[in-house]
């Protein structure tokens, strides 16, 4: 068991930390890749358990990934990749098992970081809000791919800076009520891809392609989706398109 109240893995050089065998984590908060010069990189294994209080960052202004694969679970408050401008982070969840459960938000790309993010055969992850491209110059990238997916609040794709969702190979993903915003302020754009007619999602309360900015939904290969209400291209500004 290693608890710490403050992990940093690559402050400001390379650092990495390997976690397996049924493995026992605790912090308060955790930056991998804290500053530009640095680069850090964690893996869980094998049933390995994190649990962090507040956040976790992989990539604050550095260079990061994070892989938790077999089995191995993730507790937090909030979790961001790539925060800040010399960043470009990305996370890898993977194997049946495997699990990310944010309590508050995932947010992927903000303040001109570059964020990319990958669930895979049989993870899954939740959280109230996922946030993909969140600052203007930010750009984030989430694919889930046979694996699942939830949130209780909203999920904005492209919300000031540029985001990609793409959710396909019999994923499932269980929407909130609060809505699914594709390109959502006036410099935010955003593309969400679905499928394959295995691919499953529930309906969220509204879907916003284009709420003030730039948005494009796109199904294809028999994906199919029932949506209580859908709205393109919601004020003056924007541009929304939706393609079947």
């Amino acid at each position: 068991t290693l608890e710490v109240g403050s992990l940093y893995v690559g402050s400001s050089g390379s650092g990495t930390l390997s976690a397996a065998a049924n493995s026992t984590i605790k912090t308060a908060n955790a930056f991998i890749g804290m500053y530009f010069t640095s680069a850090g990189s964690m893996t869980l294994d094998n049933g390995t358990q994190w649990t962090n209080t507040g956040d976790i960052e992989v990539g604050h202004d550095g260079a990061a990934a994070l892989t938790v694969k077999g089995g191995a679970d993730i507790q937090t408050h909030w979790f961001g990749v790539a925060r800040f401008s010399s960043s470009m982070a990305t996370m890898t969840l993977t194997g049946v098992g495997s699990t990310l459960t944010v309590t508050d938000n995932i947010v992927l790309g903000a303040n001109h970081g570059n964020a990319q993010m990958s669930v895979l055969a049989g993870a899954s992850m939740s959280a109230s809000a996922v946030i993909i491209g969140n600052s203007e110059g930010g750009s984030g990238y989430l694919q889930v791919n046979a694996a699942s997916a939830s949130n209780t609040n909203s999920v904005t794709v492209g919300d000031n800076g540029f985001g990609a969702l793409d959710i396909h190979n019999g994923a499932a993903w269980n929407f909130g009520p609060n809505g699914l915003f594709i390109g959502s302020g006036p410099s935010g754009s955003g593309i969400v891809k679905i499928s394959g007619a295995s691919t499953t999602l529930t309906n969220p309360g509204t879907v916003n392609v284009g709420l003030d900015g730039e948005g494009t939904l796109e199904l294809f290969n028999e994906a199919s989706w029932g949506i209580n209400f859908l709205n393109a291209g919601n004020t003056e500004n924007s541009i929304g398109r939706v393609l079947l």
